[in-house]
Formats: structure tokens, sequence, C-alpha cells
């Protein structure tokens, strides 16, 4: 595990590590097809914390591996996910928030945002309805591979779901950033194989 204090360079040194670990580029795990549909995978486990009344301790691992998966897909497409996310909010004429490089700026920015438009008290905060949010957006992203976008436009995308993301964490109440380190300490305890011709990382049944 890596030594680390509050800031996303953390994070991202984390999940390089995990990446590095797994010959991830190597062995199709940073292709940007195969990463679609694994955030797809994800945000369906999501939907179905959501759908099926699971506690909140089980929707914040989901959410923390689908943030896994965006930061990884960011090492994969080699673009910047934090100044994206900077950038993204700065458009969305968010509050400034005096920042350094940390998870917490993150989060206060986006809760800034919340309360300037009210989300919690118009429904913006409904969890069927931002797990509808992050799907069309993660269409987005599908978009932008797809159609051999730039990669300014796949960080915007990404950097949109991020946002949708840590906004989710608010809405629902949990520490996004304790969950990601919580399920990285356990995705270190997997093992890789090849599963149709692209590594995968696991909890294997049959190990």
């Amino acid at each position: 595990m890596i030594d680390r204090e509050d800031n996303y360079q953390d994070m991202l040194a984390a999940v390089q590590a995990f990446h590095d670990k797994h010959h991830l580029r190597q062995q199709g795990g940073e292709d940007m097809p195969y990463r679609v549909a694994l955030m797809a995978e994800e945000l369906g486990e999501i939907s179905a914390c959501v759908t099926k009344g699971k506690t909140t301790d089980a929707l914040a691992e989901e959410c923390a591996d689908l943030l896994i998966l965006l930061i990884g897909t960011a090492i994969a497409a080699d673009f910047k996910l934090d100044e994206a996310f900077w950038i993204k909010m700065v458009n969305r004429s968010a509050p400034v928030i005096d920042r350094e490089d940390n998870y917490q700026d993150m989060l206060a920015a986006v809760q800034a945002f919340h309360d300037k438009h009210h989300l919690r008290q118009q429904g913006g905060e409904d969890m069927p309805y931002r797990v509808a949010l992050m799907a069309e957006e993660l269409g987005e992203i599908s978009a932008c591979v797809t159609k051999g976008k730039t990669t300014d436009a796949l960080a915007e995308e990404c950097a949109d779901l991020l946002i949708l993301l840590i906004g989710t964490a608010i809405a629902a109440d949990f520490k996004l950033d304790e969950a990601f380190w919580i399920k990285m300490v356990k995705l270190a305890q997997r093992k890789s194989r090849i599963v149709d011709g692209r590594i995968r990382v696991s909890n294997f049944q049959d190990d």
C-alpha cells in the first residue's frame, strides 16, 4: 500500500501501482472499450445497491470500485483527471474553492455546487436519479471511445462522472476517499488471470 496523505496524487499512485503489479497495459487491461465495459458493469452493481436497498457500506464499496476504474481510465488514456475535474467545476460556475491537491477540496467544491443549486431540496440527490445521470455520463464516455474523439473530450466526460460520483457520496452520506482506500487494501489480496483474452483482477470463486 502507498504511504499517503489526503490527496489525489496518492490515489493516482495507488492505482498506477495496481496497474503495474498486474501488467494491465501489457495484457489488455487498459484497452478503452474494455474499460468502458468494466465501468458499465460496476455501474450496474451501484444500481443494484440502490434498487435492492443494500447498505450504505455496500454502496460505498461499489462506488469505490467505479472510482478506481475511473482513475485507471485516466492512466490508460494519459490525461490528468484532477485537472479535468477542476476545469469542469469552473465551467459549471461552481463556487471558487481555495485548494491544494487533495480530495477534501474536490469534495468541498462538489458540496458547494450541490448547495448553490439546492440539489438536496429539489431531487438532485435522489439515488435512482443519480444512477441515471451516471449511466448517461458513461454513455458519453463510451461515445468518446467508439467515435474516436479527442483525449480532451474523454477527460471532460470522465470529469463529469467523477463529479457525479463524489456527489453520490454526498447524497448517500459516505466517505468515498475512505471507501477507496479500504477497497485498495482488498484488491491487494486478489489475484489476476486472463479472461477472454484480457487480464482480470477479481475474487475468483474457484481459488
